[in-house]
């Protein structure tokens, strides 16, 4: 009697693997079939709780960071946030007065994205050209401009103490030609005047007020600067251009959503206008 008892628990033992091996393999089956009509998808999103599409998904990000000086913890948060991110952009000041700058080089080349940068007021601007040429995924820019899928970067570096840039002035002038501000990111080393970003100490702007007349008259997407620590993480706008400086430890920054919110922004203004237009037109009949 024992031994029929243990039988017919081992048949039972069987029964119940080959009932889990079944029930698994029916899982993965459905797990790789994939939904043909639009109706399946339709069901197959549901069961899965897959989000449709939304215009903020599959997005251009950029992480941009300044004045880390060549600080390792600082980079090694950059890093971490890298994943996030389809560019690196750097502001300039990723030196103390150009001290073990090669080293440092090595260091930001730990990027596996592409890394845009530009020189500071910490950098030799001739050093910093001559390094950057040594590896593949850094690319120098000063009084330049280069498009990276839909956006296009200005890039001006150094300086970050002077009030009147005439050869700012000049060169935004060559690089903004044919260009769309609502595409646009100005990135300089120093920030706008009179902003939330270029106060060192209390009641005193130090930022450049050619930046600030430029953006006031071009009105890109973005401006980013760095030089004041003071102002890091600190956030502006300059008529619809948002401003900002970045930190150290770097910001992600979603740029189609920034682009889709001035995008709603203006369609908004530009509604309202024709309304009050509309308006003025009744009054002046009646």
């Amino acid at each position: 009697m024992n031994n029929n008892k243990h039988k017919t628990n081992k048949n039972a033992i069987k029964k119940t693997i080959q009932q889990k091996s079944t029930q698994e393999n029916t899982k993965t089956k459905n797990k790789t079939q994939k939904p043909k009509t639009k109706t399946q998808k339709e069901k197959y999103c549901a069961k899965k709780r897959i989000l449709k599409p939304t215009p903020f998904q599959n997005v251009m990000k950029i992480l941009a960071f300044g004045d880390h000086h060549g600080d390792v913890f600082l980079l090694e948060a950059c890093l971490r946030k890298e994943q996030k991110a389809d560019l690196i952009i750097n502001l300039g000041d990723f030196t103390m007065f150009s001290q073990d700058i090669e080293l440092i080089f090595e260091e930001l080349a730990m990027f596996k994205k592409p890394l845009f940068l530009t020189f500071g007021n910490h950098e030799d601007e001739g050093e910093v050209k001559k390094l950057a040429k040594y590896f593949d995924n850094i690319s120098y820019f000063h009084k330049q401009k280069i498009t990276f899928k839909e956006y296009t970067f200005l890039f001006y570096g150094g300086d970050g103490f002077s009030r009147e840039d005439k050869i700012f002035e000049k060169t935004m002038n060559r690089l903004t030609k044919h260009l769309n501000p609502l595409r646009t990111i100005l990135i300089t080393h120093g920030p706008p005047y009179n902003t939330k970003i270029d106060i060192p100490y209390e009641n005193h702007h130090s930022g450049s007020k050619s930046y600030r007349r430029f953006i006031e008259d071009f009105q890109p997407l973005l401006s980013l600067s760095g030089h004041i620590h003071q102002g890091e993480h600190l956030r502006d706008r300059i008529g619809k251009t948002v401003i900002m400086n970045p930190g150290p430890d770097g910001t992600i920054i979603d740029l189609d959503k920034l682009y889709e919110r001035r995008v709603a922004k203006e369609k908004k203004e530009a509604e309202k206008k024709k309304k009050t237009i509309k308006k003025t037109k009744q009054t002046k009949n009646n």
